[in-house]
């Protein structure tokens, strides 16, 4: 791994990752790793967990909040960029990450460019490719996505569609679709994962009653916490 300028601004704990990669005990690989899943590939992932997955995603989104708490914006939350050792997750690949302290977090991105959206787009956060500048909300969302593609075997909804060049496009899908009463994925989602993704997506879009008006569609929530992913893991 690395040393980036990012990643060393962590401190200690950046160090106890590499070493688990290292040794085996967290892994580089199949996002689907995150889960305990024994699998090949992506492509034949069928979950059949060991461990509680809401552990994973309590570490792993405590460490997108820790490293915000520093400035430091990971700006890559996918699956194949998170793992587990012994039941507790870890964040890892750094090589993407910023240091925001000089008010990087206000910096407006160049809307409809490739600019500051890091990785594939097929998990990037609503907010991110709508044009908006990385923040912990956005980052947590993309640990609920890449979540929710890991539950339904990486069997997103509208997958193909989702190409770099076209990022308006994108962002109409991810929004069509993540403001639906219910995700297109449901059917596929592992049935012992739903307990927890399906609160996710609640949290970061919940449903909207408008006074006088059906419920027909969710809002947009851009302003999770990790106090708030850390909480609903717990439930």
């Amino acid at each position: 791994m690395t040393h980036l300028p990012a990643f060393n601004k962590l401190g200690s704990c950046s160090f106890a990752v590499e070493g688990l990669i290292k040794q085996g005990s967290a892994h580089h690989g199949s996002g689907s790793w995150v889960f305990a899943a024994t699998v090949a590939s992506d492509a034949d992932a069928i979950l059949k967990l060991n461990r509680a997955p809401t552990e994973v995603v309590y570490d792993v989104a405590s460490a997108i909040g820790g490293s915000a708490e520093k400035d430091i914006a990971h700006r890559d939350v996918t699956p194949n960029n998170f793992g587990h050792s012994m039941g507790r997750g870890y964040l890892f690949d750094f090589s993407a990450g910023k240091d925001m302290a000089s008010n990087g977090w206000r910096r407006p991105r160049s809307v409809n460019s490739l600019s500051g959206i890091i990785g594939t787009v097929l998990w990037a956060p609503l907010a991110v490719l709508e044009g908006e500048q990385h923040s912990e909300s956005n980052m947590l969302e993309g640990l609920f996505i890449s979540s929710l593609s890991i539950s339904c075997n990486g069997k997103l909804a509208g997958r193909h569609a989702m190409r770099p060049s076209q990022l308006k496009h994108c962002a109409r899908l991810r929004r069509g679709q993540l403001t639906r009463l219910e995700l297109d994925e449901f059917p596929n989602i592992a049935p012992h994962l739903k307990p927890l993704i399906l609160p996710l997506h609640d949290l970061f879009y919940p449903k909207a009653l408008p006074q006088g008006f059906p419920l027909k569609a969710r809002t947009y929530n851009t302003e999770v916490t990790t106090q708030m992913v850390q909480e609903l893991c717990k439930m």
